[in-house]
């Protein structure tokens, strides 16, 4: 059994626990030790370029940690699960949507064919992102700040909102065939997002956090090929319901994010991985 040093708030603490031990396991000593939840702490030791942050599917051994290692414990605050976030950002615009639509038609508003096609897309859409967060998706014990609860919420439901009065009271009137276009590539994509869905699922252990390299289906070409499907959600959308103001400014928003986030992933494959293929990151011939 090691006698680990783990430095908090300027206080040296000793924690005993065995190097093979997975730093999931570690974590928990911390706690009893510190008081620090484990969920809320981020572990690491060294400096600038050669700081090592500890993954808690790995052993200490594997990660470097040896008796005469410094442990930094950082306190990350309030945390909440990422599958009880990610239900609560995807709740509200299932039903803010469907508020929009209906009190539109209650007032009056034209009911064109395109609104009928976009309110059971929106709602296909968002109980699908639902069901995956619950039967899908591998979080293991990963959670998150608080603030991001607030943060996330008020950017899902505040777009459910203005898109949802942008295509409903104030439609702009699209031809039969970009509608129809737009309808079978918002399927053709939700479809393939759900596929890649799988194929990331089947490469983790359930409950674990490991990291393996994504193969088959649109993984051979692009590095975050559900990003790129769910893009394509949403411009089909566009097209579908007339290139509403808010459904593109929707669309963009989400371009830009997905953009940073598949940039963070590709660099991590690159780096867990030497032989990472030469990839688009994101969108095809543009990123």
């Amino acid at each position: 059994m090691a006698k680990i040093h783990v430095l908090y708030k300027n206080n040296n603490y000793e924690v005993e626990c065995d190097l093979d031990k997975q730093v999931r396991a570690f974590r928990l000593e911390v706690q009893k030790a510190t008081g620090l939840l484990a969920c809320q702490q981020g572990l690491s030791y060294g400096k600038d370029e050669n700081k090592v942050h500890l993954e808690v599917d790995k052993t200490l051994r594997e990660s470097g940690v040896t008796e005469e290692t410094v442990i930094d414990l950082k306190d990350f605050g309030k945390q909440l699960p990422f599958r009880f976030v990610y239900i609560c950002e995807y709740v509200g615009p299932l039903a803010i949507y469907v508020l929009c639509y209906f009190i539109s038609i209650a007032l009056g508003f034209p009911n064109l064919v395109q609104n009928k096609i976009a309110f059971y897309m929106w709602t296909i859409h968002y109980v699908k992102r639902i069901l995956e967060t619950i039967f899908v998706h591998e979080f293991g014990d990963m959670t998150m700040p608080f603030f991001n609860l607030i943060k996330n919420c008020t950017y899902y439901y505040g777009f459910a909102l203005v898109v949802g009065i942008n295509v409903n009271f104030f439609p702009k009137e699209q031809y039969c065939i970009p509608m129809y276009l737009g309808l079978l590539g918002m399927i053709a994509s939700m479809v393939s997002n759900g596929y890649c869905h799988i194929i990331l699922k089947n490469l983790r252990t359930p409950g674990s956090q490991e990291w393996k390299m994504p193969k088959g289906f649109l993984f051979d070409y692009i590095t975050c090929a559900n990003y790129f499907c769910e893009i394509m959600t949403w411009i089909f959308f566009d097209l579908m319901t007339g290139i509403p103001l808010m459904g593109v400014a929707f669309s963009f928003c989400g371009i830009y994010q997905m953009k940073e986030w598949s940039l963070q992933r590709h660099q991590k494959y690159q780096k867990l991985f030497k032989d990472y293929p030469n990839r688009w990151i994101l969108i095809p011939y543009l990123y």
